[in-house]
């Protein structure tokens, strides 16, 4: 009986066999699951084990129900008294009135007050909301509408598809690109240039040596870092321009850590400071 009637067919010594797929006495009468004999006695009005529905019941009711004879029935997914007198749904039509008979008259549609919080069908920044009385009733009315895709909010599901990842109107981020650069730098993908537009940045940077290519994809060929340069092939110092004394100063690498230069004055060898060039056999600020 109930639910215990269901079965499915198997073999069984060469022969088809209808076997139950629910065994009797397994599952509990539930108002989760009114009007079906989950316990299989044969009984589909229960509302629990043993207990039926429309059993006379002594309620505190409200509203137009008050003072109304009570009857065991299913209240959000639990036995509960409920009055007989008919209730009706709550609306905006009648604001202050406890319709349902639940005690709140505050109710514009049955679970919600006028302004509480409340989620519409929309996805992303466009879901939140709050219940308000509209021309045609109570309505989850978001004020987030969707807007374009832009750099300027990255990470906000700004148009409200669902996708946060997007830089602009239906373009993710990290969309596969060339950048038009040549060699290992053509290949990319999309990111956000500032606030306002997109760019395809290369994918396959290197560390910068000085080998006439631009290794790191910055449109900077043999750049070192910092205060370096290039020379014999890498990035260090060289002491060999700025301390010539011969007016290559333009040379010298300002704080680079190379080795000092050097003066002689009067038989006597002098240090000059850190970044300091010779010129006229004297030391001079960089």
């Amino acid at each position: 009986m109930g639910l215990c009637a269901q079965g499915q067919l198997v073999c069984i010594n060469n022969a088809l066999e209808c076997q139950v797929t629910i065994e009797p006495g397994t599952r509990r009468e539930s108002c989760a699951n009114p009007g079906v004999d989950n316990d299989c006695d044969g009984n589909g009005t229960e509302l629990e084990d043993g207990v039926a529905a429309g059993t006379p019941c002594d309620g505190e009711f409200y509203g137009p129900c008050t003072g109304s004879p009570g009857m065991l029935g299913c209240a959000a997914g639990m036995v509960a008294c409920v009055p007989t007198h008919p209730r009706n749904l709550e609306s905006c039509d009648n604001r202050g009135v406890d319709d349902d008979c639940d005690g709140n008259a505050e109710e514009i549609t049955d679970g919600f007050s006028e302004h509480e919080a409340c989620s519409t069908s929309a996805i992303g920044r466009c879901g939140a909301g709050t219940m308000e009385c509209l021309s045609s009733g109570a309505l989850c009315v978001a004020p987030n509408t969707p807007r374009p895709e832009t750099c300027f909010n990255v990470g906000t599901d700004d148009d409200c598809d669902g996708n946060v990842n997007e830089l602009t109107e239906g373009v993710p981020h990290n969309t596969p690109c060339t950048t038009g650069m040549p060699a290992h730098c053509n290949t990319g993908r999309l990111a956000c240039r500032g606030a306002e537009s997109t760019t395809c940045v290369p994918t396959a940077g290197y560390t910068e040596v000085c080998d006439g290519v631009d290794n790191d994809c910055d449109t900077v060929t043999d750049e070192c870092r910092g205060t370096m340069a290039c020379a014999a092939g890498s990035c260090g110092c060289s002491t060999a321009a700025q301390c010539d004394d011969g007016g290559n100063d333009a040379a010298w690498v300002v704080g680079c850590a190379a080795p000092r230069c050097t003066i002689t004055v009067g038989g006597i060898a002098i240090t000059c400071g850190p970044g300091e060039a010779v010129n006229n056999n004297e030391c001079t600020p960089p």
